[in-house]
């Protein structure tokens, strides 16, 4: 079955406890949270970790290169992609720029950007950066939803757990990434401070 944005609403209103929608144009006032929050919080948990799923190469040239005033110092700029959310690296380390969006500054003629983008299909994410963005969602619509203080502490507390989980689990799964040696000793105790083999099966 194919997801939409409608399954993380509804996995968000999981969490808080609330009925479910049948559409986020809904008039309930669980839809209008849920529409009002979304985008907002798919994109603040894919900005936060260089998600495998999400990342993007480019090439920036001549086609890219528009007539913004450039940033002092700076010979040119470029046009970045609508779909940028962080820039992971440019392939010359000798490069200089400066990010202002919606342009990047550099002296470069070309620039090969690899960088997260903004992936709106559902079907392409993590399933752990999935659960991710649904409790981060429901953290932020659990107070208005429930005045409870205390849900959306909860919440908040499940959501940094499970991105951490997903950051780590992600990261294995790119051999290029190194992982640091705190990183892994915490990303190996549960909450209760006992080791485990596995960090999945906290």
């Amino acid at each position: 079955m194919s997801l939409t944005s409608l399954n993380v609403a509804n996995r968000a209103l999981t969490h808080v406890g609330t009925r479910q929608i049948a559409s986020l144009s809904d008039t309930s006032k669980e839809a209008q949270q849920c529409n009002l929050n979304y985008s907002l919080s798919r994109r603040a948990v894919l900005r936060s970790h260089f998600w495998n799923f999400a990342m993007k190469t480019v090439a920036l040239g001549d086609t890219e290169r528009n007539d913004q005033s450039p940033v002092i110092d700076y010979t040119y700029s470029f046009d970045i992609p609508t779909d940028f959310l962080r820039l992971k690296s440019i392939d010359d380390d000798e490069v200089d720029y400066q990010i202002r969006p919606p342009a990047i500054f550099t002296d470069a003629t070309q620039l090969n950007l690899k960088y997260v983008a903004d992936i709106t299909n559902v079907d392409l994410w993590d399933p752990m950066c999935f659960e991710a963005i649904s409790l981060h969602l429901a953290w932020s619509i659990s107070y208005v939803l429930t005045q409870s203080r205390e849900l959306k502490d909860s919440l908040w507390s499940s959501f940094v757990t499970m991105l951490k989980q997903g950051k780590f689990t992600d990261s294995t799964e790119d051999p290029q990434v190194q992982l640091d040696r705190d990183d892994w000793t915490r990303s190996r105790f549960n909450v209760t401070g006992v080791f485990v083999r596995d960090p999945q099966t906290w």
